[in-house]
């Protein structure tokens, strides 16, 4: 809607109120209704109405907006759900559950206008009968969130990065020597200080990705404390067949603690315990 047609609708309502007034005024209590109702049907006020209408949506938009909002109320429903988990996960009296949204139910109504009309208009006189009609209509319809087909999962990991848990004491001890064999990286220190710390070093998380061909190995570096803020790092080591170590700074371990920040810390953490207990 341009400025231009408000200023315009607003001209004509205004030229419209005055003599309008004046009539509703000179007439009779009985006639003043009939009047009002005649009046109203001039242009100048149906174009004013026609500005405070709400903007017209597609049909696809609708079904878009639906869609985006339920994705939306899903991500929101898994955070809390992960939430929920940790928090029960001690109470062995309350069954770990998750929480979704099956489906949203919607309708959309919609009218159709109808418009017919006859006159006879001359210089001095006019005279017109005009009827019309408004069928209203309403379309209801269901988002359903389903599983993925089979195989879709497999499928996602094939065209995107995959990355693997180290476990393995051997290749987590070359990790740790290429950390502190790299070249002094910005914001690397806390991740090189932990590697070279005996009591830190074994509580760093290391994911692996799947190297493609002819790409040197690569690793997510994880490093957290139990810290109320500036408590947890991940950067970005590659072991190339020659040369030194690169590591990079993706998250600075000085970050001050925000939701996000807090939900990783306590991920890892609850990860580094489960791993302790499992070997040791």
């Amino acid at each position: 809607m341009a400025k231009k047609d408000i200023t315009d609708a607003l001209a004509g309502l205004q030229a419209w109120l005055g003599p309008a007034q004046s009539q509703i005024g000179a007439a009779s209590e009985a006639a003043a209704l009939p009047l009002f109702a005649q009046l109203t049907r001039d242009d100048r006020v149906r174009r004013f109405l026609t500005l405070m209408e709400p903007d017209p949506i597609s049909f696809e938009d609708f079904i878009n907006r639906i869609g985006r909002g339920l994705v939306s109320a899903q991500e929101l429903l898994d955070s809390q759900s992960a939430d929920y988990l940790t928090a029960t996960a001690a109470q062995p009296h309350i069954l770990p559950s998750i929480f979704r949204v099956p489906k949203i139910s919607a309708q959309m109504k919609f009218a159709l206008r109808v418009e017919k009309g006859q006159g006879l208009n001359l210089l001095f006189f006019s005279k017109r009968d005009q009827t019309e009609s408004q069928n209203e209509q309403a379309i209801d319809f269901e988002v359903v969130s389903v599983p993925a087909p089979p195989g879709a999962s497999q499928q996602l990991l094939n065209v995107g990065p995959a990355m693997d848990l180290v476990l393995d004491p051997v290749l987590h001890a070359r990790i740790l020597a290429a950390i502190v064999a790299a070249p002094a990286a910005d914001d690397a220190g806390p991740i090189v200080a932990a590697a070279q710390d005996p009591k830190l070093s074994p509580r760093l998380v290391f994911l692996a990705f799947s190297a493609a061909s002819g790409q040197p190995p690569r690793f997510l570096l994880f490093h957290a404390t139990p810290d109320a803020d500036k408590s947890v790092g991940l950067w970005l080591l590659t072991l190339p067949p020659q040369g030194e170590p690169s590591l990079q700074t993706i998250y600075k371990f000085t970050t001050s603690n925000g939701k996000t920040e807090k939900f990783l810390r306590d991920l890892i953490l609850e990860l580094v315990d489960r791993l302790e207990r499992l070997f040791g």
